[in-house]
């Protein structure tokens, strides 16, 4: 209440709080009151509880799978769970998916979650998922189209694939297999100049094969799923 001649003394609980004016901004907890004074008189508001709630702590997304792939394939999401938080998905800013601790990913876009306790909300960091076209050299399977001798199938693979070579120059040829880290994971060489060679891959993921001869160089895009 304002007036003429009026003082005020504010209390958070038996703490006698230093503001002295007619309003007062409460950002912790506890039960306000305030008493006012004109002359003799006066006068204690009824308490008024406030309670502030903590901010949740920043979600963090925890993926399973590659964030690049091919069509067909898919990333998880995941993160902790708590029985005092709401989630809710975004797909850039249009909510997606709620109440779930796991989602499943299969299309381009940036990703986060919100989490929210008590009125309270604290939004990971976003994931950013790229899904290729099925024309990309990433996902197109058989030939290359730079070097009719040599075809790899299936891609996408699972656990292996093949490295089918014809017409290939006299000498040894060798076979380099890369994965996304840059780091070599297969290497062999061949004699012969056609046939048909396994390679066993163990992770999925992206990789790049080399194959080189004295005479040429090429490369190729797996998927292993």
């Amino acid at each position: 209440t304002t007036g003429t001649d009026l003082t005020y003394q504010w209390f958070k609980g038996t703490e006698v709080l230093p503001e002295q004016t007619s309003a007062i901004v409460a950002s912790q907890s506890g039960i306000y009151s305030v008493k006012i004074k004109k002359g003799i008189v006066e006068m204690t508001s009824a308490p008024i509880e406030v309670k502030v709630t903590p901010v949740p702590q920043t979600p963090v997304i925890t993926t399973t799978g590659d964030l690049a792939f091919c069509p067909d394939e898919k990333v998880n999401f995941s993160t902790a769970v708590s029985n005092d938080l709401t989630y809710n998905w975004f797909k850039g800013t249009t909510k997606i998916q709620g109440s779930v601790t796991s989602l499943d990913v299969n299309q381009s876009g940036s990703y986060s979650l919100v989490v929210n306790a008590y009125g309270c909300s604290a939004k990971s960091e976003p994931v950013t998922v790229q899904v290729y076209s099925s024309t990309s050299t990433e996902c197109t399977t058989g030939l290359n189209p730079n070097q009719e001798s040599i075809q790899i199938y299936p891609n996408p693979f699972k656990g292996e694939f093949t490295l089918e070579t014809s017409q290939l120059n006299q000498g040894s040829t060798i076979l380099e297999l890369f994965n996304a880290s840059g780091a070599k994971v297969y290497f062999q060489e061949m004699d012969q100049i056609s046939g048909k060679t396994i390679i066993p891959v163990a992770n999925p993921g992206f990789y790049t094969l080399r194959v080189s001869n004295k005479d040429m160089v090429q490369t190729f895009k797996v998927v292993g799923n």
